[in-house]
């Protein structure tokens, strides 16, 4: 049962570069901000929560 859930490197260098193919085309389909305008939204939306208390 063992020896069935083995895999070689290669195998495992295929799933990786086949997820990341998955993530990267999610990423360039979906709408949301680059990361540095996200993260200053970010900021922004903890100061005015921290305000609003």
């Amino acid at each position: 049962m063992a020896a069935s859930r083995v895999r070689t490197t290669g195998s495992w260098s295929r799933d990786v570069i086949a997820l990341q193919a998955t993530l990267d085309r999610a990423e360039a389909e979906s709408a949301l901000p680059d990361r540095s305008s996200a993260d200053a939204a970010l900021d922004d939306l903890l100061i005015r929560t921290r305000l609003a208390r």
